[in-house]
């Protein structure tokens, strides 16, 4: 419930306050603020550990999806792409850019990286729904 969320936040808050300096720390707090629904304070803290240390994929992976749940889609495929770039093995990072790919209406783009996600783990469902609503778009001519 609610107050088991709250003493969670609590530790993640007092983790990132005592160690301001660790990438791991600030992350684990971007998470708990991620868990908690605030997209804004979730990209604050996986921002901050990111400016600490920039080759964290997943960080960068979990920065794209707050960037992306407030509404900032092309900042969060350019989170997307580097992610990819730096962790080409790294699914989650393909398909989070192909969504965002497809929702700037870069469909094209969006069905290769979607393609690569399950190249990389053939059981994505959450991929191959969105490559059958993507070819239904390309098939009409978007």
């Amino acid at each position: 419930g609610s107050g088991r969320e709250a003493a969670a936040e609590a530790v993640y808050s007092r983790l990132a306050a005592d160690d301001p300096g660790s990438p791991a720390a600030l992350a684990v707090a971007g998470d708990g603020r991620y868990q908690a629904e605030d997209w804004t304070g979730a990209a604050d803290f996986y921002g901050r550990a990111l400016a600490l240390n920039p080759d964290l994929p997943t960080v960068r992976v979990n920065y794209g999806l707050s960037l992306y749940r407030l509404g900032r889609v092309p900042d969060a495929a350019a989170q997307f792409a580097r992610a990819a770039r730096d962790r080409p093995d790294l699914s989650d990072a393909w398909h989070d850019l192909g969504i965002s790919l497809a929702r700037l209406g870069r469909y094209r783009e969006a069905d290769r990286c979607l393609v690569r996600a399950l190249s990389l783990d053939p059981s994505r469902r959450d991929s191959r729904r969105a490559r059958t609503q993507l070819e239904a778009l390309l098939r009409r001519g978007k």
